[in-house]
């Protein structure tokens, strides 16, 4: 008889007494046994992103480490999933090293995080990151204020064709989308977004150290 807290009462495991496992949606077990499967018979199992989640979940929850290495280092090399559904996936099965890079691209995206995936979030987590992304954007503003964003760009202007308007080739009064993010680049690199969720307390970022430990110890 299997022996762990998920998998029932004493005496379960028979047709008529079947094993409960706790927390275990039927797709999840599936997709679990998907990738059992072709990992002994048919190479790389077809997973969608949510057959993948799941399978990761069961195999943190029963501890099977060799299936769980596997899944993690797939989800490594694919890159499938938005950093919102893998924060999700991180804390749910506790692989620590996926939050950090998670949210230095939602601090770094040039769109506004939004209602749903604050919602995701929660709301300590939303607030944090929207003060990393305003403390972001100050330093850019206070690194270019006392020079003139054209001399950033060294782009021609937009040609006729390409404006609303007709008339002559103008001057470049502002710098071209592909200069602007170079300035914030440089002004605000990924090394200070880093180290504003490293000091955010509501984020509680594991530090690599500890995640080389957490990893090992499991």
């Amino acid at each position: 008889m299997l022996d762990s807290a998920d998998i029932g009462e004493p005496g379960e495991g028979t047709e008529e007494y079947p094993i409960i496992l706790n927390g275990v949606t039927a797709s999840e077990m599936e997709s679990f046994l998907t990738l059992l499967s072709a990992r002994v018979w048919a190479g790389p199992p077809e997973l969608d992103e949510d057959g993948w989640a799941a399978a990761l979940h069961i195999a943190t929850m029963y501890s099977f480490r060799d299936i769980r290495n596997f899944i993690i280092k797939h989800i490594d090399d694919r890159k499938f999933y938005d950093p919102v559904r893998l924060i999700e996936m991180a804390n749910r099965s506790n692989v620590p090293k996926w939050i950090e890079p998670a949210y230095l691209a939602l601090c770094m995206k040039p769109e506004m995080i939004t209602t749903e995936e604050a919602q995701r979030l929660g709301i300590p987590t939303f607030t944090a990151l929207c003060r990393i992304r305003e403390q972001g954007l100050k330093k850019v503003v206070s690194g270019v204020m006392s020079r003139r964003m054209t001399s950033f760009c060294h782009h021609p202007p937009p040609q006729p064709s390409e404006m609303n308007w007709g008339g002559p080739w103008p001057m470049r009064q502002s710098a071209c989308d592909q200069c602007v993010d170079d300035v914030i680049k440089t002004h605000a690199p990924e090394t200070e977004y880093i180290r504003l969720i490293r000091a955010a307390p509501e984020l509680n970022v594991t530090g690599e150290d500890e995640q080389q430990e957490n990893e090992d110890s499991e």
